[in-house]
């Protein structure tokens, strides 16, 4: 039985049962709540990408060099696949828990856009973000900082 939270997509079509107090959705609830899944799916898979990139940009050179990446987050392996063409652009983004469950699957192409295959939506995906959007990439501009004050240091102000 799928619960309220969890929600699975499969071959571009939602497969998903949601039911509050027993009475089933219309069908312009189920396209409403469909439209809302793939917009905070998109938002998971933004921060997927600044957190499995370091907060780096996907180049071609690195998809030449390396194409894939993994990171661990708390107790989930984020991992990223991209292959790209003078024409097509894919990737395709997991995270998966440590026990094998899968919590999130997206896939992307510059024909057919963002599919949503898995989306185990949750009290992780808020943590995610913010720890993405927040705690990465802060920490980002905190180093940047440290390192631009230490280059100046030699022409600070000073009195004597």
């Amino acid at each position: 039985m799928i619960k309220n939270d969890d929600f699975i997509m499969d071959n571009k079509r939602f497969i998903f049962e949601i039911m509050f107090q027993g009475v089933n959705m219309s069908d312009q609830e189920f396209e409403q709540a469909k439209v809302e899944i793939k917009a905070r799916a998109k938002e998971v898979y933004e921060a997927a990408l600044i957190i499995v990139m370091d907060g780096k940009p996907i180049t071609t050179n690195w998809i030449e060099d390396v194409g894939d990446a993994t990171k661990k987050w708390e107790k989930c392996t984020i991992k990223l696949r991209v292959q790209s063409t003078s024409r097509n652009y894919m990737d395709w983004v997991d995270i998966e828990l440590d026990d094998g469950t899968v919590l999130f699957s997206t896939k992307y192409h510059t024909g057919d856009g963002f599919d949503v295959v898995a989306f185990r939506n949750g009290a992780w995906v808020e943590r995610f973000i913010t720890y993405a959007t927040e705690g990465l990439i802060a920490d980002q501009e905190r180093q940047k900082k440290a390192e631009l004050a230490e280059k100046l240091k030699p022409f600070s102000e000073i009195d004597f």
